[in-house]
C-alpha cells in the first residue's frame, strides 16, 4: 500500500472504512429484508413557536399522538401517510395530515431513516400548508413488530389574509415522538 499515490489511498481508506461499517451494522448483499405494508401509532411531545409575536406568546408545548401508514415501494424508500393531533395551547388544537418520503438505511436490527413531509394542517380557523422534515429509526423487535423514534421538524406557512385568527406568521413545529408499527406479513 506504500506505491498507493495520496488518492488512491484515500479512495482505498474510504473503500475499507465502508465495508467495515457495512459488516458492523449486519448488512449482507442482496439481504434487505422483505417489506410489507404497516400500521403505527405514535406519542410524544409537540413544541410549537411562530414567527408572530402576538400568536407565540399563547402557544404552548404539548403531547401529541397519532397514527401512520408505511407503505413500502423499495426496501430503503417507503411512503408514509399521516396524522398527527395535538394541542398549541389551551383552547387550540392543530391537526396535521401528511405524507413523508423516506429513505432507510437497511439493516437487520435497526434501521435509521431520513425524510421529506408535506401536508395540510388544521390551526386555528384555518387550513393552512406544512413542510418539513423527520428522522428516526426503527427497532425490529419481533417478525413483524418494530419499536421506533422519530424527530421532526415542519413550518405552518400561514398569512395574515388565511390565518386571522390568532394573527398571520409562520408557526415551526418541532417534535419528538416513539410508537410501534405492525407490519402485516
Amino acid at each position: 500500500m506504500s506505491k498507493l499515490r495520496g488518492s488512491h489511498r484515500s479512495l482505498w481508506a474510504g473503500f475499507l472504512a465502508t465495508a467495515a461499517l457495512a459488516v458492523a451494522l449486519g448488512a449482507r448483499p442482496g439481504q434487505a429484508r422483505a417489506e410489507a405494508v404497516g400500521l403505527g401509532v405514535m406519542a410524544g411531545g409537540v413544541f410549537p413557536v411562530a414567527d408572530n409575536k402576538t400568536l407565540d406568546a399563547v402557544l404552548k408545548a404539548s403531547f401529541g399522538y397519532g397514527f401512520f401508514v408505511d407503505i413500502p415501494l423499495i426496501a430503503s424508500f417507503h411512503l408514509t401517510p399521516s396524522a398527527l393531533v395535538y394541542r398549541v395551547n389551551d383552547t387550540l388544537t392543530a391537526a396535521d395530515m401528511g405524507l413523508s418520503f423516506k429513505f432507510i438505511v437497511t439493516t437487520p436490527f435497526i434501521r435509521p431513516y431520513v425524510g421529506l413531509n408535506a401536508g395540510t394542517t388544521v390551526f386555528g380557523a384555518g387550513t393552512d400548508f406544512s413542510v418539513g422534515g423527520i428522522g428516526g429509526a426503527y427497532f425490529n423487535l419481533v417478525a413483524n413488530l418494530d419499536a421506533f423514534v422519530q424527530g421532526g421538524y415542519s413550518v405552518i406557512v400561514r398569512d395574515a389574509q388565511s390565518a386571522t385568527n390568532p394573527g398571520g406568521g409562520n408557526v415551526k413545529v418541532g417534535s419528538a415522538a416513539a410508537g410501534v408499527l405492525i407490519r402485516f406479513q
